[in-house]
């Protein structure tokens, strides 16, 4: 029996790619959430809409993530990608504060 029109058969692999874009998008929506990144705010740092972000993440709306799109989302949540698409569990940790290092310039010595 074939898949109907608009609709791909569904196969093992396809059923473990959907499953695997699934908990990606879960696991995106988490982490913005717990680090307080609009909606709106990753999808301008990637280069996409806002609306199909939240359509995406909320799963209204079939949405085939692309590898540089997946990269592009992982960094932007400074999360590694692999352990997104990692089936088990994750914790998601607030984002750590940048470390930034302020160097005073050389004073020349004062001669008298």
């Amino acid at each position: 029996m074939s898949a109907p029109i608009g609709r791909r058969a569904s196969t093992p692999i396809s059923e473990a790619a959907d499953e695997a874009a699934t908990l990606f998008l879960r696991r995106v929506r988490a982490i913005r959430q717990e680090r307080r990144i609009s909606a709106q705010e990753l999808a301008e740092l990637v280069g996409m809409s806002r609306d199909v972000l939240a359509n995406a993440e909320n799963g209204r709306r079939p949405f085939i993530c692309t590898l540089p799109e997946a990269i592009a989302l992982a960094r932007a949540l400074d999360v590694d990608l692999v352990r997104m698409l990692d089936p088990a569990p994750m914790e998601i940790a607030p984002a750590q504060p940048a470390v930034v290092r302020v160097v005073q310039p050389e004073r020349p010595a004062v001669v008298l």
